[in-house]
């Protein structure tokens, strides 16, 4: 997806927005508005665009993330496994990977966060924001 509008009513499956398999590039634009949850491996190569999911996200949201945004408005479990770049917001409870290291907290929009950079795995420069 390059470019556009895709809203979804309901839940979506595992993979949405994500590349085909053995592309080293998913999403590049556009935007996803998913009103329900998210399956596994939500925007997996994410490399532009954003994904808004109204609920909880699967395992592994943002996975090799190269530069998209991903807010999920429930929980996830350990978003951005090996992202470089990009960013990714949960508003609920989240299990994060050892390998992201703790910057400070932060107010976005009248909410705190806690916010870390990584995937220190990959060198990476993404940012993780988590809700406090």
């Amino acid at each position: 997806m390059k470019g556009g509008k895709i809203l979804v009513k309901g839940s979506a499956g595992n993979y949405a927005g994500s590349g085909y398999r053995g592309e080293k590039c998913g999403m590049r634009g556009g935007e996803i508005l998913v009103e329900g949850s998210a399956g596994a491996f939500l925007g997996e190569h994410l490399c532009g665009g954003s994904i808004r999911i109204g609920g909880d996200a699967g395992d592994f949201p943002g996975a090799m993330n190269q530069g998209g945004e991903i807010f999920i408005g429930g929980s996830a479990h350990l978003p951005g496994a090996e992202m470089t770049k990009g960013r990714i917001v949960v508003e609920g409870q989240a299990r994060v990977l050892p390998s992201y290291q703790l910057q400070e907290n932060v107010e976005m929009e009248g909410k705190s966060y806690q916010k870390l950079t990584g995937d220190l795995v990959e060198n990476g420069k993404g940012e993780l924001y988590i809700a406090l």
